[in-house]
């Protein structure tokens, strides 16, 4: 078994190290992520500029500044040479891994034509560091890498989790998710979408599973202004929860504390 995984949040976000400590028990692991935070970039791609490609060893935990959508380090650890000491550290197997100057889409086309050997059995992308759940799954990088796996005929699931950062129920049952996932016939012009909720293990009311997709985003959007000397204004985005949000859907099965398992219909050719 062969796995590739991405993400957007960087090849430096916990969620990725999650996720592809656990593909490496399954087999063969390969991790090409972006360098930088790439949320919200759906399956954009990188066309009028070079894009680097610098083999790294993994995991990455270089801490830097805070910055929107960032993950808040839990702690602050001493670097040597951009790494943390490599106690617990897991093997990839006989893959590699890299970071990537493009967009999660950039990342699994590069893997695919440029970087590995042969192709993976599976693309995982995740765990992405907020949920991607009703309306919101049209913007995400997370979602748009898996759906560029599909688009290679490659079948890929998408990995989320609560942006509180509480990775407990993912550190449970993950690994069943993932040997449920391997162990099913392979979907047919759809990707796997699993969202967990940011709670302890013991706070997790299951796995509820065929869930659709919420007719809602989770957050309603609103812009501050800020209005310079020059008369330019900039906007920066401010949301509140939506609270309307319908029922028996993705976004109603995290915020009740279970774990959401859906199927997003991607394009299907021929």
């Amino acid at each position: 078994m062969r796995i590739l995984v991405v993400n957007d949040d960087g090849i430096e976000a916990k969620g990725i190290e999650v996720l592809a400590r656990e593909a490496a028990k399954f087999g063969e692991v390969w991790v090409v992520a972006p360098d930088e935070q790439c949320s919200a970039m759906s399956q954009c791609l990188t066309l009028r500029k070079e894009i680097s490609v610098k083999e790294c060893a993994f995991p990455v935990r270089r801490f830097q500044a805070e910055n929107f959508l960032a993950e808040k380090p839990v702690q602050k650890e001493s670097l040597f040479g951009g790494r943390l000491p490599a106690a617990g550290e897991f093997q990839l197997g006989k893959g590699r891994a890299f970071r990537i100057g493009g967009t999660p889409a950039d990342c699994v086309r590069i893997a695919l034509s440029y970087l590995m050997p042969e192709k993976p059995d599976y693309i995982f992308s995740g765990i992405n560091f907020g949920f991607n759940t009703g309306y919101d799954i049209a913007y995400s990088g997370t979602v748009g890498a898996a759906m560029e796996g599909l688009m290679k005929e490659i079948p890929s699931a998408a990995f989320s989790m609560d942006s509180n950062g509480v990775y407990g129920t993912v550190e449970k049952y993950l690994p069943e998710i993932i040997e449920e996932i391997l162990g099913s016939e392979p979907l047919k012009g759809k990707i796997w979408n699993i969202n967990f909720p940011g709670c302890p293990a013991s706070d997790c009311r299951g796995i509820l599973r065929d869930r659709r997709i919420a007719g809602a985003h989770l957050y309603i959007d609103t812009y501050k202004e800020r209005l310079d000397a020059d008369g330019t204004v900039y906007l920066s985005v401010e949301g509140s929860f939506h609270e309307d949000i319908g029922a028996d859907n993705d976004l109603e099965a995290v915020k009740n504390r279970f774990i959401s398992i859906g199927k997003i219909s991607g394009m299907v050719f021929g």
